[in-house]
């Protein structure tokens, strides 16, 4: 049997990691039994493309404290079709236009500083 994962979630209520799979074959998780042994294949292309956006939220992270901003980042959504990274607190309405040309001047800073492990300028 073979299983793809199509999501993977985490409950920070229940310190639960969930693979969200679908199957060819018709499998429901009524069918795995605790402890059955599966083969797990990557699809490398897609783990690395989600690595980097996984890292690129740390990235923001360190932007917004040399920013100057130290909030509390609250929720990551590290995925293509939206990434964000949100925060507890604000930033006040005036001072958000400089705030991102500020950021983009540190994402840069960073990238040529070696702090995305070279994937940044294109590797």
């Amino acid at each position: 049997m073979e299983l793809k994962v199509v999501k993977v979630s985490f409950s920070f209520d229940t310190n639960v990691v969930t693979h969200h799979c679908e199957s060819e074959g018709g499998v429901t998780m009524e069918d795995l039994a605790v402890g059955e042994a599966w083969d797990l294949i990557v699809d490398q292309d897609s783990r690395d493309t989600f690595s980097k956006f996984h890292s690129a939220g740390h990235m923001v992270d360190r932007a917004m404290e040399l920013c100057g901003y130290n909030l509390p980042a609250t929720k990551g959504y590290h995925f293509l079709d939206s990434p964000y990274v949100e925060y507890k607190g604000t930033v006040e309405a005036p001072k958000r236009e400089a705030l991102i040309a500020q950021l983009n001047e540190k994402f840069k800073e960073l990238i040529e500083e070696g702090a995305c492990g070279g994937w940044g300028a294109g590797g």
